[in-house]
């Protein structure tokens, strides 16, 4: 009877140990190699508007492109969206010659007051007008 109970946390202990270690496996290293497109800085200038085009002025505002890749990109801003939800992004052509596309919100988290951090899927992929940045982060500027 006891018995069974000092065996089960034993179990639960390494099963934590396990779940940790596995956490130390997962470094950006490993991340950045099951990427299936390679990232580049952008920092530029762009325009997220709602997909529906009858809803396309009620959601319409400007943020910050931090890094873009052909199958999406990473967006910083002040105003959050919701995850699953699709919509337009327009690419500032002068900073960034990427031409509009439709995209899903994969990820939007808290970053501190007023700054969201969002992570959009474009449904196609796009071509990028360079190979990807190394060091600068206005190398595409």
């Amino acid at each position: 009877m006891f018995g069974e109970g000092l065996e089960s946390q034993k179990r639960g202990g390494l099963d934590a140990v396990e779940a940790l270690l596995s956490l130390d496996k997962s470094s950006d290293k490993v991340f950045q190699a099951q990427r299936a497109h390679a990232r580049f800085e952008s920092n530029s200038t762009i325009t997220i508007k709602a997909a529906n085009a009858s809803q396309r002025e009620d959601i319409n505002f400007s943020a910050i492109c931090n890094d873009i890749s052909a199958g999406g990109c990473r967006v910083l801003s002040n105003k959050a969206l919701m995850v699953g939800d699709l919509f337009f992004l327009v690419f500032e052509r002068g900073q960034l010659d990427v031409p509009p596309v439709f995209a899903r919100c994969l990820r939007c988290r808290f970053l501190r007051e007023e700054t969201f951090e969002m992570g959009f899927a474009f449904l196609t992929p796009v071509e990028l007008p360079r190979g990807p940045v190394e060091d600068d982060s206005d190398s595409l500027l």
